[in-house]
């Protein structure tokens, strides 16, 4: 969580992040077209 109260989720499979509330509820995705996230190997 942030401190916004957001959360994120690395979806490997179909390369995106995944972001919720508090309550699980979708804000928002962002999708990746490189290997990785920041370093992070996919």
């Amino acid at each position: 969580m942030d401190r916004d109260n957001k959360l994120y989720i690395i979806d490997k499979l179909n390369k995106r992040l995944l972001v919720v509330d508090q309550t699980g509820a979708f804000i928002r995705e962002i999708a990746v077209k490189d290997k990785g996230f920041g370093g992070l190997q996919m």
